[in-house]
């Protein structure tokens, strides 16, 4: 996992490493990097819906992922 500064051109900057699969961030700019670098969301929905199709239920996999913690301030 990697952090980058908040905005979604620092994450799709991230996303041009070959290992990359996936970016995004909690406001819901999501990065394919196979196929853009640009934030598409629904592009990641279907993407999620194909590997939901190919590999099961959801909720079991989310249930393997780590858990990361965010924390939000007003500044």
């Amino acid at each position: 996992m990697t952090y980058t500064p908040a905005g979604d051109a620092y994450v799709a900057a991230e996303t041009t490493g070959p290992d990359v699969v996936f970016g995004g961030e909690p406001s819901g700019a999501w990065f394919c990097p196979e196929q853009t670098r640009c934030p598409d969301s629904a592009l990641a929905a279907c993407t999620l819906a194909a590997l939901a199709g190919a590999k099961g239920s959801l909720a079991a996999m989310v249930d393997e992922l780590p858990t990361y913690h965010i924390r939000r301030d007003s500044v």
